[in-house]
Formats: C-alpha cells, sequence, structure tokens
C-alpha cells in the first residue's frame, strides 16, 4: 500500500497506481478513503470499469445505496454485458427496496449467465418480497439445480412452502439447511412450524427444544412451543413457555393473548 501511495505522489498519472491504493484499501475495509483514490483514478480513466464496480462496493459497505447504484450505472455503460454487474446492481436495489427494478437486473444477468446459482437466489429473494410464492421457488429451485449446498437456498424455499402451506415439503427443505447448517436455529424453529401444522406436535417440540439449545431466550420458539404445547393439552407447561417468551418480549400480545387462553383452560381466571 505504501509504494502505491509514494507512486501516485510521484507520477500522479498513473492510474494502476490510485487503482490499487484503491483497491488495498477496499480489502482492508477502509472504504472511505478507498473511494477517494478510486475517485482520483477515474478523473484519469473514466472508462475504467473495474474500478467503477469496486468503488460501488465500497459505497455499498457503507451503506450509501444510491452512490453503489450509481457507480454500477457508470459501469454497466461500458460493459453492459456484465452479469456481475448487473447482479450487484440487483442486490443494492434490494436493499433499497426497490425490488421490481433489482429483478430487471436479475433478467439481464441472467442473458448473460444462467449458470451461475446466486443470480437465481437473489432473483428469488426479489420476487419473495413482492410476494410472488410460486416465482420464487421456480428460482430457488434453478439455483439448487446448479449448487445444492448452500443452506440459504433451502432455507428460503422452505419459508416459502410454509407460507402457501406445503408443510411436509417446507419441511424437506428445512432438514436440507440443518444437514448444511446445524447452528441454523431458524431452520430448525421453523421445521417445528411446519411439522406442528401437519399435527407432528412431539417431532415439532423436539425441534423447538433443538432451537432452543442454540438461541435459548428467542421469544417466538417459546411462544409457539408454548402454542403447541397447549394444542396438546399440556397447558401447565405451556404457560411456562408463555411466561419465558414474556421476559424475552413483554410488548408481544400475541403471547398474552395466548397466555389468557391456557389460564382458561386451566381455570386460572383471575389470573
Amino acid at each position: 500500500l505504501k509504494i502505491y501511495i509514494s507512486i501516485t505522489k510521484h507520477h500522479s498519472k498513473e492510474v494502476s497506481a490510485w487503482h490499487n491504493v484503491g483497491f488495498c484499501l477496499y480489502k482492508l475495509k477502509i472504504f472511505d478513503e478507498a473511494i477517494k483514490y478510486y475517485s482520483a483514478g477515474l478523473n484519469i480513466s473514466p472508462n475504467d470499469v473495474d474500478m467503477w464496480f469496486e468503488k460501488a462496493l465500497c459505497y455499498e459497505n457503507i451503506g450509501m445505496l444510491e452512490k453503489a447504484v450509481e457507480c454500477y450505472d457508470n459501469a454497466l455503460q461500458i460493459y453492459p454485458k456484465s452479469s456481475n454487474i448487473w447482479t450487484n446492481k440487483g442486490v443494492a436495489l434490494s436493499l433499497l427496496g426497490q425490488y421490481e427494478e433489482a429483478l430487471k437486473c436479475y433478467d439481464e444477468a441472467l442473458k448473460y449467465d444462467k449458470t451461475n446459482y446466486l443470480i437465481w437466489f437473489n432473483k428469488g429473494c426479489a420476487l419473495y418480497r413482492l410476494y410472488l410464492y410460486k416465482e420464487a421457488i421456480e428460482c430457488y429451485d434453478n439455483a439448487l439445480n446448479i449448487e445444492q449446498q448452500d443452506d440459504k437456498i433451502w432455507f428460503n424455499r422452505g419459508l416459502l412452502l410454509k407460507a402457501l402451506g406445503k408443510y411436509k415439503e417446507a419441511a424437506e427443505s428445512f432438514d436440507k439447511a440443518i444437514l448444511l447448517n446445524k447452528q441454523d436455529y431458524l431452520a430448525i424453529y421453523n421445521k417445528g412450524i411446519a411439522l406442528s401444522h401437519m399435527g407432528r406436535s412431539k417431532e415439532a417440540i423436539y425441534c423447538y427444544n433443538e432451537a432452543l439449545k442454540i438461541f435459548p431466550n428467542d421469544a417466538n420458539i417459546l411462544h409457539n412451543k408454548g402454542k403447541t404445547l397447549a394444542k396438546t393439552g399440556y397447558h401447565e407447561d405451556a404457560l411456562f413457555c408463555y411466561n419465558k417468551a414474556i421476559e424475552a418480549s413483554p410488548n408481544n400480545y400475541k403471547i398474552w393473548y395466548d397466555r389468557g387462553l391456557s389460564l382458561m383452560a386451566v381455570k386460572r381466571y383471575q389470573e
């Protein structure tokens, strides 16, 4: 880094030096400074697509997403057939909540590369946010045809199947996610919800217990464990779960409501 900085001082028109300083600073996560060097390099060589792309990554890392999109646009004016740039622009737009615009980017990326599973995955995520669940599942399936070892795809697919009421398929997707990441308590927890909907209460409670070993004070897990216990008639055990859940999330009215139902079931009306 010191050598490259020295070159910029003595040979100020040497574009590669400005680029290399920016890249080193980017790798060191000194993003604000990296942007300055990329900007200086781009003043000399405004058609350097790599600098526009890396400058965009720096802006993303400091949360300046609109600036990142501007940089991606500049890069795309130079190299419009880059699936990587289109994908990253789509991710930035998704983070801005502009999911329809993000989808256009992913579709452009797929024109040039249908074999990158991350494009399909990110497109699926955008469709998920737009509540287009069936279309999103198709994208996740396309991603899984290419890459089956990414637990995030299996997990997201499971969430969508659960939302569509396809609980058996959802549980199978969560199983795949858990095999790849045994510490994914959310996959274990959501598998429990799917099993509970299928009437497999003992298996669901086992899942909730396993999830609680990893994240013992999660209000949602405690709440759903309580609901499953109450559904099977174990109201005192359910109340224990509801009380623990309320400790973690005292303003969650749904937990208070379900606690009230269990108190009524055991005839503790005053409470």
